[in-house]
């Protein structure tokens, strides 16, 4: 009887153990992953070493919303890196940097959240007139930020989902709110 009892409270285990590997694996790859923050584009909004929770199935029911902080993968590389870049133009705007401001659409985009000592690194006037499923993304840092402004834009199919909370370090912990412009 003790040896039944044993293989019985194994195979719970088992089953059990395997029941969450199989939950966790579905739920990275469709729901929910966490993305670690590396490197200086998005300072002093995100910084090096914060773990930030994304949820992608944020894009499946609505379209992305400019303001909102994304993550993803770098249009054109071959390793697909990851970025965690800011939002800034939808399909069928028109971005136009000028003198150091941004303007969408012929209107100039307020960013509240942006270091005053901001410079843009462009030394021309830029335009750029998006198609359907692209958007211009830019860090936060816009000085030290790969961004579209180098790239180009980024088709919707690389947008991995929007991030939403910051979940590390602890005394960090905030839900990251969408810029309102």
């Amino acid at each position: 009887m003790p040896l039944i009892r044993t293989l019985n409270i194994i195979y719970v285990l088992f089953r059990n153990t395997l029941f969450l590997i199989i939950f966790f694996i579905i739920y990275h790859y469709f729901i929910g992953t966490i993305f670690a923050v590396s490197g200086a584009s998005m300072n002093n909004t995100l910084e090096t070493g914060q773990y930030l929770y994304i949820n992608k199935l944020a894009y499946l029911t609505r379209e992305p919303t400019r303001g909102e902080i994304v993550v993803l993968i770098f249009p054109g590389n071959p390793e697909k890196k990851k970025f965690v870049k800011r939002l800034i133009g939808l399909p069928g705007d028109k971005i136009q940097i000028i003198n150091n401001k941004i303007f969408i659409n012929h209107q100039e985009l307020i960013e509240s959240y942006l270091s005053s000592d901001l410079n843009l690194n462009i030394d021309q006037a830029k335009t750029i007139e998006l198609k359907q499923d692209e958007y211009f993304l830019m860090g936060d840092n816009r000085d030290g930020s790969n961004d579209s402004r180098v790239w180009g834009s980024a088709n919707k199919k690389h947008l991995i989902g929007k991030a939403s909370t910051i979940l590390y370090p602890l005394s960090q912990i905030q839900i990251l709110k969408t810029a309102n412009y």
